[in-house]
């Protein structure tokens, strides 16, 4: 399981429908598990944080293309980590999320 993380230190003014539209598809996607945007008010930075199975389906996604056209949005910076454990409600143990496997 890999955490993709996107920060953008602004975040472009992007149509809030075209927006809704990017993160219902983007939520169809083979091999996503969840999805997060948050923002921090102090700074405004804001952060695209979704969950995979694996590596490969974050990296199949360079291959895709939303179908309502480009949104404009360049992260400042972007980290894929591997998952070493859950817990919590979505964790695995109660129906959430599907477990690492631990090497």
């Amino acid at each position: 399981m890999v955490i993709r993380m996107a920060t953008f230190n602004q975040l472009p003014n992007v149509d809030p429908e075209k927006y809704d539209q990017f993160r219902e598809w983007m939520g169809s996607q083979p091999g996503i598990l969840a999805g997060y945007h948050a923002h921090d008010p102090a700074t405004g930075k804001h952060r695209s944080i979704s969950v995979w199975e694996s590596r490969e389906a974050v990296m199949a996604m360079k291959d895709r293309v939303f179908p309502g056209g480009p949104l404009g949005l360049k992260p400042d910076a972007v980290e894929l980590l591997e998952v070493d454990s859950t817990f919590g409600p979505g964790s695995p143990a109660t129906g959430g999320v599907t477990p690492p496997k631990m090497g």
